[in-house]
């Protein structure tokens, strides 16, 4: 087993399914004219290619690397090449000058992207990636073959699983099929199986499914047992008949003292309105037009009792006057 500088032993469990976890928590960043900064990678993995010797194959080892911006751009290109399909996250572009704030979104889109390669078998056991960590040639090649020597194994295991039997297959049976039977030989077995039948021991139970259908007796006929079946269904249906007509007959009739009582409500209301109306109040004759009559239009409308009553000797002493005045106005 080649030997891996900078791993220790580890009580921490892996929490991937595909043996190793990444993440990048830190970054320094050095003084001086180049001012370079490196990000912290934390691996923890059961990958042999990361162990020494005095490891066992179930020991979780965990170590440190620090990698610039440009070994991690370099990183994403040749996973990218190699696995065209998979999508990685966008790295944050290159800068001149970059302030505290440029190289947190670094930071921290490079703890995404190890992530996803953790995450995903291929990616994790790429040498791309064993490179990238630091592991030799030598290492990479060995663990290769180990994992291509187990890939072999559980494929062998599976194939020698035996599979279940298919289910017999059943040979098919056409019922619409004609047979070849011909029709004597046809009304010999129908004979046969009803003497069968009448032989048979009369105290069986009945142990049919249908056992709870009603029957007709061994001695009705079936011609007479229809005929008694649409008897009962037709008395059913006339008594339905009369129902439903005495029915509408009665809905008929309702609907008649409905409407009575509908003409009735309308003559009450004909009257109420009739008594509800003001009556029109008769104007007072005016005591001057009965003051303007004159003498001779009371006169005239004066009837026989009337002149019985008045004082004969006036009214011939006021006509002789008036004659009197005639007479003057012609002399």
């Amino acid at each position: 087993m080649a030997s891996f500088k900078g791993a220790a032993l580890t009580k921490r469990s892996v929490s991937n399914t595909t043996g190793i976890d990444m993440l990048v928590p830190k970054f320094d960043t050095s003084r001086g004219a180049g001012r370079d900064t490196l990000y912290h990678i934390i691996v923890v993995s059961v990958f042999s290619v990361f162990k020494s010797d005095k490891h066992g194959p179930d020991d979780v080892v965990q170590f440190s690397v620090p990698r610039k911006y440009s070994e991690f751009e370099k990183l994403q290109e040749r996973l990218s090449i190699e696995f065209s399909a998979i999508v990685f996250p966008v790295l944050p572009p290159t800068r001149l000058y970059c302030t505290e704030d440029d190289l947190e979104d670094r930071m921290v889109a490079f703890d995404s992207l190890v992530r996803v390669i953790a995450k995903t078998k291929r990616l994790s056991r790429s040498r791309s990636l064993l490179k990238f960590l630091g592991a030799s040639d030598k290492a990479i090649e060995a663990f290769m073959e180990e994992c291509a020597s187990k890939k072999k194994s559980k494929g062998q295991a599976a194939a020698s699983i035996k599979e279940p039997e298919p289910p017999l297959e059943e040979e098919a049976i056409d019922i619409f099929a004609e047979d070849d039977v011909s029709e004597e030989t046809r009304r010999e077995n129908t004979e046969q199986e009803l003497t069968n039948s009448s032989s048979a021991t009369p105290d069986m139970p009945d142990v049919s499914l249908h056992a709870s259908v009603r029957h007709p007796p061994a001695d009705f006929m079936v011609d007479d047992y229809v005929l008694e079946a649409g008897k009962q269904r037709g008395a059913e249906s006339e008594k339905r008949n009369e129902f439903l007509e005495k029915k509408t007959v009665d809905l008929t009739k309702e609907l008649t003292e409905t409407d009575s009582d509908l003409f009735d409500l309308d003559t009450d209301l004909g009257s109420l309105d009739h008594l509800t109306k003001p009556k029109k109040s008769k104007k007072p004759k005016s005591h001057a037009k009965a003051k303007a009559r004159t003498v001779d239009e009371s006169d005239s409308m004066l009837s026989e009792k009337q002149f019985a009553e008045i004082d004969l000797q006036q009214y011939i002493a006021s006509n002789a006057a008036a004659a009197a005045d005639d007479v003057d106005l012609f002399s």
